[in-house]
């Protein structure tokens, strides 16, 4: 009996948006963690920030949306980005 191959799970739509802007910037995921280390340790050499970031910027990349919230904001402030929410079908309330 042979093992199946797993399929990789689609992307979810922060993830393609996390992607394609990693892809605008022309930057490796070295590149990115530099970066999202420079918000925290902005004196420190960027093969120490590459070692202390490179696993949290390949794991929000891989899957966004188990990490943590504060995270994901972070790696988009390194990416030159924000984060903003959108509500939909907000209920209207009469203040007098």
């Amino acid at each position: 009996m042979t093992a199946k191959a797993q399929q990789p799970a689609p992307q979810s739509e922060l993830q393609k948006v996390l992607l394609h802007r990693q892809q605008q910037l022309g930057w490796t995921n070295y590149r990115l963690a530099v970066e999202y280390g420079k918000l925290f340790h902005p004196d420190l050499p960027a093969r120490a920030l590459a070692t202390k970031y490179q696993t949290t910027v390949n794991q929000v990349l891989d899957n966004p949306d188990t990490c943590y919230f504060v995270t994901v904001q972070n790696l988009l402030k390194a990416m030159q980005g924000s984060l903003y929410a959108q509500f939909t079908n907000i209920q209207e309330v009469r203040l007098s």
